[in-house]
């Protein structure tokens, strides 16, 4: 959810911060750790935020463990809530994977409350 890192506003640590500038709903999910700006930006917006110590400590919490997918979704529709585009998640501990990025290639239509956040 950074501004900027690295010089460059189009860095993988800025795509949140783009996807909120575009007035759309987020749910960070997997967040290892934040900076200063990213804390100030999520208490002044509420963002929800799944914590990746959350994830570790309650299986319910993610769904790649729950529904077994065999290919990571890039997008999920639920009843009231779309999440597309790119997104991101490294390093899930507690997951069979240690790392893990998401690639635009399908979507994955869920049923009402297949997990907390669904």
């Amino acid at each position: 959810m950074r501004c900027e890192y690295e010089g460059s506003h189009h860095n993988h640590a800025c795509v949140m911060r783009r996807v909120l500038e575009m007035g759309l709903p987020t749910l960070p999910r997997g967040i290892r750790a934040i900076c200063r700006e990213e804390a100030e930006l999520i208490a002044k917006q509420q963002i929800p935020v799944i914590w990746d110590r959350d994830i570790a400590r309650d299986a319910e919490l993610c769904c790649f463990r729950q529904h077994n997918f065999q290919e990571p979704p890039t997008s999920i529709t639920s009843p009231g809530a779309t999440l597309s585009n790119t997104l991101q998640a490294s390093g899930i501990r507690g997951s069979k994977s240690e790392s893990l990025l998401l690639v635009a290639t399908k979507t994955i239509t869920a049923t009402p409350a297949c997990c907390k956040f669904c």
